[in-house]
């Protein structure tokens, strides 16, 4: 069995642990043989290992997890298990700590972590059942789902082979990816190498605001490095991913906009 997301009531309960306790955590970790990675990447093709895939994550999200104050404290490989079930073998072990539960959140909030983790659940971990990866152009399968009162059921059809798979289950998540659509505005306002688009205070450096910068005050919380055009959700760095963070966002932004009206 694997578990990659935390149950809701435990997660509310790390969230309530002390300020300012280290927290260590134990992670053990199962490798696929071979990395799924989607078509439009650009290691898909070149048969690398579970482990290759696991290492490459490991580069990539190693400066959000130092950022946050983390550290490993241990690592080793799982030899044999003499008390527990014997289908529960793992390939990898280690010990992570964070100076607090808070530490911990804000990395797993960050939008480059968030980027990186789907591309480890994606093709490092040994999952329950394969992942299913829809093509951009939505072509490749098509999804029934199935249920009377509740979802019971979902079928997946390979629209190349006609080949299809039934899965039980009573939830089903969409997930439309966390690449921001923000290539409109590329050569007009400052962005993050993810893509992400710079507001407000996370355009200001050593005290001063972004090059280009041609009023006397500083950006407005949603404002980007060109005065009078704001950002908001996903598009935006720093934001939580979610519907309502981003309604909520597109009102203050509506807001700010009036005030910046005020003193055209």
């Amino acid at each position: 069995m694997a578990y990659i997301d935390p149950d809701r009531e435990a997660w509310q309960v790390f969230k309530t642990l002390p300020k300012g306790q280290p927290i260590n955590m134990l992670n053990l970790i199962r490798l696929k043989p071979r990395a799924e990675y989607p078509a439009d990447h650009p290691d898909h093709g070149k048969d690398l290992t579970g482990l290759d895939a696991y290492r490459a994550y490991g580069r990539t999200s190693a400066e959000v997890f130092a950022r946050v104050g983390g550290k490993q404290i241990w690592v080793g490989k799982p030899q044999v298990m003499v008390t527990g079930p014997g289908s529960e073998a793992w390939d990898l072990a280690f010990i992570a700590q964070y100076p607090d539960a808070e530490a911990f959140i804000a990395m797993v909030r960050d939008p480059e972590y968030r980027e990186h983790v789907i591309q480890k659940i994606r093709i490092g971990y040994e999952l329950p059942y394969d992942v299913i990866g829809l093509m951009k152009d939505g072509t490749r399968f098509n999804l029934e789902v199935k249920g009377k009162n509740s979802l019971e059921q979902i079928i997946v059809r390979n629209t190349s082979t006609d080949e299809t798979q039934s899965l039980d289950g009573a939830a089903m998540f969409v997930f439309i990816g966390v690449r921001p659509q923000s290539q409109l505005v590329a050569d007009l306002v400052k962005r993050s190498d993810k893509g992400y688009i710079y507001t407000g205070p996370d355009l200001i450096v050593d005290k001063k605001p972004p090059q280009g910068w041609t009023l006397e005050r500083d950006p407005f919380l949603l404002e980007t490095s060109i005065p009078g055009i704001f950002a908001a959700g996903d598009v935006r760095f720093g934001t939580n991913h979610r519907v309502a963070s981003a309604v909520g966002e597109g009102a203050i932004a509506f807001a700010l906009m009036k005030e910046y009206l005020k003193v055209l």
